[in-house]
């Protein structure tokens, strides 16, 4: 059986193959000389490649930030306003099955052609979806090769700059540690759930911190009924975003800090993935509301498997404020979670007083920096020289807090 007859077979013969695919998903197969994965296709189309995307997302639970509906989203909205083109690269076995499915963009930097994963900064855990085993490489120089094979695929790449990759996920090694490999200063946070949601606030929080946030709990209440829950209906998602964008911008200006949502781009991507015109969401909106106002929100994507925190905001309103309405929707979003069945839940990348109490795992988190010509070596020692020096000051509290004071928002 030929590579091209083996793409051509459907789904379904064997449930641990993943067969499927029309010759139409492919763009070509083309040999990259690795034992790992032996072909390769790159496909550029949302729409063709959407049949095995759903695929490898099914069988990648807990992947959030590869699933289509979240890269569509950000690529055809903010994606496509930076000139990100999205490129969607298969790896195949000899036989032409799909094993690793990675998707990344191509954008064109002055005369500098720059690979990176789809989401840009919004993108919290970025690795390849695959099957069975996963990818691996026998060494780094292995991996270094399959770049590079990938960067030949896609055509006149000159460097990969991959952020926000986490050196493991859910138990595996990134196939890509090693190379190129800068260490960030921040780290992700996570937690496993699991049975009862209140026996396992009862393990998080002490008893203490539970008996403070029920009094706060009956304070607020005092201002109107309590409700916490997840909007489901286009007029509910289209309200808290709202919200969420109102509370989020006062918040930022008064810290000093950029905002990642503050330009037409980004809001068109909140938007796309938290209320579209068809299909399920791609960012779940947890709230909690006092009488009819919305006073606290946790964003971010969900699937069965788990939920990962993208933004968070609440009413600054001193009444509220101080009763801590984003500590009281987090306590009962992590309950409900776990007794909805989810397995797994974290918080993001970056630091903050409420991820290292929610959660008891941290996640070390690199980023790849690899040269695929002259002139990407030169970019890629520049973009590896300022993750370093990002590093060295956020380690340095009060020079973070100098330089921020003295360097534009976007640069730190």
């Amino acid at each position: 059986m030929t590579a091209g007859n083996r793409i051509e077979r459907k789904a379904g013969q064997d449930a641990g193959e993943m067969m499927h695919a029309s010759p139409s998903l492919f763009s070509r197969l083309a040999p990259t000389g690795l034992s790992a994965a032996p072909l390769i296709a790159v496909e550029r189309d949302f729409a063709r490649a959407a049949p095995l995307l759903r695929e490898f997302e099914r069988a990648n639970p807990g992947q959030l930030f590869q699933r289509l509906d979240w890269v569509a989203a950000w690529a055809e909205t903010q994606g496509r306003a930076q000139g990100v083109e999205p490129v969607i690269v298969i790896l195949c076995d000899a036989t032409g099955a799909p094993v690793a499915l990675l998707p990344l963009g191509v954008r064109n930097w002055r005369a500098v052609r720059i690979v990176e994963w789809l989401g840009g900064e919004h993108a919290s855990f970025n690795l390849p979806l695959t099957r069975g085993d996963g990818l691996r490489f026998d060494s780094p120089d292995a991996a270094k090769d399959c770049l590079r094979a990938i960067g030949r695929a896609i055509g006149d790449v000159d460097v990969f700059s991959l952020a926000s990759q986490p050196r493991a996920f859910q138990g595996r090694a990134h196939p890509f540690l090693g190379v190129g490999e800068t260490p960030l200063f921040d780290h992700g946070y996570e937690r496993a759930l699991g049975g009862s949601g209140e026996v396992l606030i009862s393990r998080i929080l002490t008893g203490d911190a539970r008996k403070k946030l029920r009094a706060k709990e009956k304070r607020l209440g005092e201002a109107g009924a309590i409700k916490v829950w997840r909007a489901e209906f286009p007029n509910e998602r289209q309200a808290a975003l709202d919200v969420f964008l109102k509370q989020s911008a006062e918040r930022f200006a008064k810290a000093g800090i950029a905002n990642p949502f503050d330009d037409p781009a980004a809001i068109a991507f909140l938007q796309r993935a938290t209320n579209p015109a068809e299909g399920p969401p791609a960012i779940a909106l947890h709230l909690l509301s006092v009488g009819d106002r919305i006073v606290a929100i946790f964003g971010g994507p969900q699937d069965s498997a788990r939920f990962s925190g993208m933004f968070t905001s609440f009413h600054d309103a001193p009444e509220i404020a101080r009763n801590s309405p984003g500590d009281i929707l987090l306590r009962h979003l992590v309950a409900s979670l776990s007794d909805a069945g989810l397995t797994e839940f974290d918080l993001g990348v970056g630091e903050a007083r409420y991820k290292r109490a929610y959660c008891d795992r941290a996640i070390p988190m690199f980023e790849t920096y690899l040269a695929c010509s002259s002139a990407g070596f030169i970019v890629a020692k520049a973009l590896q020289s300022k993750a370093i020096a990002k590093r060295f000051i956020k380690a340095r509290p009060e020079l973070l807090a100098f330089t921020r004071r003295v360097l534009p928002k976007s640069l730190v």
